[in-house]
């Protein structure tokens, strides 16, 4: 215990426990911001797999509409009937 702490608390039970009291909630503090800092880092990472996931999902549209073309393109060729078109 360092002497300013041993002056205050032989001095002034109440400014001790007032002491006392500032640490526990500094030591909470401390540990509630910790606990911020882990869950922004989770939103983070999340945050960049959502923007993977969204780049992933423009490429096989890409790709889905790149398929799509080509299968009426041959079946243009083939003379094919549409499927569902009949009534």
């Amino acid at each position: 215990m360092t002497p300013v702490l041993e002056i205050i608390i032989n001095q002034s039970p109440v400014l001790a426990a007032l002491v006392v009291m500032f640490y526990v909630l500094n030591q909470k503090i401390e540990n509630l911001s910790k606990r911020l800092d882990d869950m922004n880092k989770r939103f983070d990472d999340t945050h960049n797999r959502l923007d993977d996931l969204r780049d992933d999902y423009k490429t096989l549209s890409a790709k889905v509409d790149t398929i799509a073309a080509e299968v009426y393109r041959i079946e243009g060729h083939l003379n094919l009937p549409r499927t569902g078109t009949d009534s």
